[in-house]
């Protein structure tokens, strides 16, 4: 919770098709004690009242991080991967073929939600 493993990140972006050297977007909340964050970060909040900083990395620099954060977008948005601190799961969004080919990859464990499905809370 609060930092996906780094390890299930790697292997998600390479069932995403993302490559290392791709420009990723990324949101950090505040919240953490000890996270330095680089020059050049933007305060931004983010529902539900998340303080965050946003700067842009690489897909690879997701993993040099001390906490990997729980969200990241492609910077023109053709996907989009988060969830709020306290959850266990992170949502993807992008275009049809991406998902499937996440939710059909033996890296991760994954699962199709739609936009209308509900969604309870996992600690429930």
């Amino acid at each position: 919770m609060g930092s996906p493993d780094p390890e299930m990140v790697a292997n998600l972006l390479v069932a995403m098709g993302v490559d290392g050297s791709s420009r990723v977007n990324v949101a950090q909340w505040t919240g953490y004690a000890g996270v330095v964050y680089p020059e050049g970060g933007v305060p931004m909040r983010f529902p539900p009242s998340r303080d965050s900083m946003v700067w842009e990395t690489t897909a690879s620099g997701l993993l040099l991080l001390d906490r990997v954060p729980m969200r990241w977008w492609h910077p023109e948005l053709d996907w989009a991967v988060g969830n709020d601190i306290y959850g266990r799961s992170l949502f993807i969004s992008g275009s049809q073929s991406m998902v499937q080919r996440v939710v059909a990859s033996d890296l991760v464990e994954a699962f199709p939600v739609a936009f209308d499905d509900p969604v309870t809370p996992e600690d429930e």
